[in-house]
């Protein structure tokens, strides 16, 4: 014969065990419950993150098409590829985008 404290704490064992074993889930995309969805998904546009439908920006996604013309972040805006003994080609691709003045030779002093 079991005492009533040992059969309570198997029964409270049991019960934790299986609770345990029923909150295990096989699909892996299930997040489970977010109690602070804030702290997971910003409210902010993200803009290499599509967390939902962005109603507002064209085909519903976040990125958008940079304007012509435009620098990237970090990239330079000439040419750093022409090898320095190369003059016959920095001469063809390369041109000075200011017109040749005396005032601008002027103001260059």
């Amino acid at each position: 014969m079991m005492s009533p404290s040992l059969k309570h704490g198997l029964y409270a064992a049991s019960l934790l065990l299986s609770t345990g074993l029923g909150a295990c889930t096989t699909d892996p995309s299930d997040p489970g419950v977010e109690y602070a969805p804030e702290m997971y998904e910003s409210i902010p546009y993200e803009p290499l993150r599509q967390t939902s439908f962005n109603k507002i920006n064209a085909f519903g996604i976040n990125e958008r098409t940079p304007a012509t013309g435009t620098v990237p972040r970090g990239k330079l805006a000439y040419f750093d590829h022409i090898p320095k003994d190369s003059v016959r080609i920095a001469e063809r691709v390369l041109s000075n985008p200011y017109p040749y003045t005396k005032a601008n030779i002027e103001e260059g002093q």
